[in-house]
């Protein structure tokens, strides 16, 4: 049996348009709603039932980093050592959520890694300074007494957008 959501053209365009660069209108899905001659409601019903059924995780909005003075960024690389009593997801667990706690994190992850990498928790920090980026890293190694740090800077990039489904 699968979990696959069935999804009509509707669906698909409203999942397209809040994809992209949402009108910045008073009312964006009204424009939607008359292309499909619909009502505003019924968009707004779908966008709602689309949410319920996990399809839309949230709607925020996409912060350029770099215009808004975040002109440092750096992936960090942490160890997740399990203290006693501790299994190994707790301790990926513990230290996931003392990064996520940190005003500089924008996303926290665990990765499968090969054998001669010992650092799968992954944090990518974004600072307005070289400083305040030293700074961050260095409160959240004061967090993580028991764990090591390696930091991953960017040293050219080719692509960054988020990936479109529809």
């Amino acid at each position: 049996m699968s979990n696959k959501l069935s999804l009509d053209g509707l669906d698909k365009a409203i999942l397209e348009m809040m994809q992209g660069d949402i009108p910045l209108t008073s009312r964006p899905y009204r424009d939607l709603a008359d292309l499909y001659a619909v009502s505003e409601d019924e968009i707004l019903e779908r966008i709602e039932v689309l949410k319920e059924k996990h399809v839309i995780r949230n709607i925020n909005a996409l912060l350029c980093h770099t215009k808004a003075g975040y002109t440092t960024n750096i992936l960090t690389a942490w160890t997740a050592n399990p203290q006693e009593g501790e299994t190994e997801e707790d301790a990926f667990d513990r230290v996931g959520e003392i990064l996520s706690e940190s005003p500089n994190v924008s996303h926290c992850y665990v990765r499968e890694l090969p054998e001669c990498w010992d650092h799968p928790v992954f944090a990518m920090m974004h600072a307005c300074s070289e400083e305040e980026m030293q700074e961050a890293v260095s409160e959240l190694q004061k967090a993580l007494p028991t764990e090591t740090v390696r930091l991953l800077r960017t040293v050219k990039g080719w692509k960054k957008t988020s990936v479109k489904y529809f």
